[in-house]
């Protein structure tokens, strides 16, 4: 699966990127009656949201959608425009009631680069999770050095050189498990089966 494109939240000033979440979210263009089409391998959902995250909660800002039959209707009054990759949506006001934690990430680190869906989360010198109370901003967590520290333990291994990313995540699992880190967002991957699978493709 190619890199897909991930939302953006402007947070304090600044943009930062989406990487995880413990429980779904997000904007669902459907309910509001627009329907997104796939088009591109790297926007496999049809769209991507800008959100700004503000004191009294989290906004839908921007959307960016290709719709079906490129036929989009009017979202809260606002038309569409033709951008040169996507309809875009701007200028929106839409809350989001969202209750649970948020992983974001900012700096980008190339080296950790995976062609494989979401960048991972130890991908970015910057990790923050926000835990939020029905769309509010209660609480935010540092995690840069958490994700530093894992960043250090694979450049130690081979996982890295061989690029598969299945193999990463599996490494990434047995350093937490040796550091005792314990996150709800690192993969669970069993490094055995990771193992048997590079064998049999071999």
């Amino acid at each position: 699966m190619t890199a897909q494109k991930e939302d953006i939240f402007l947070y304090k000033g600044e943009k930062v990127f989406f990487v995880d979440c413990s429980k779904p979210f997000g904007f669902d263009p459907r309910r509001y009656g627009i329907i997104p089409e796939y088009r591109r391998t790297d926007c496999r959902r049809g769209y991507y949201c800008i959100y700004e995250i503000m004191p009294q909660g989290i906004f839908l800002r921007e959307l960016h959608i290709h719709c079906r039959n490129d036929a989009c209707p009017l979202l809260q009054g606002i038309a569409a425009e033709a951008g040169e990759d996507f309809f875009v949506y701007r200028g929106l006001d839409i809350g989001i009631s969202f209750t649970g934690r948020l992983l974001l990430g900012q700096h980008f680190l190339d080296a950790f680069y995976v062609h494989a869906g979401s960048q991972r989360a130890w991908s970015y010198q910057k990790l923050t999770e926000l835990i939020f109370e029905k769309g509010v901003l209660v609480y935010s967590i540092d995690k840069s050095g958490l994700a530093a520290l894992l960043r250090e333990r694979l450049r130690q291994s081979d996982a890295l050189d061989n690029g598969f990313f299945l193999e990463i995540e599996a490494e990434i699992c047995e350093i937490a498990e040796k550091e005792g880190i314990r996150e709800w967002w690192l993969p669970k991957v069993d490094k055995k089966f990771v193992q048997l699978l590079m064998t049999k493709s071999t």
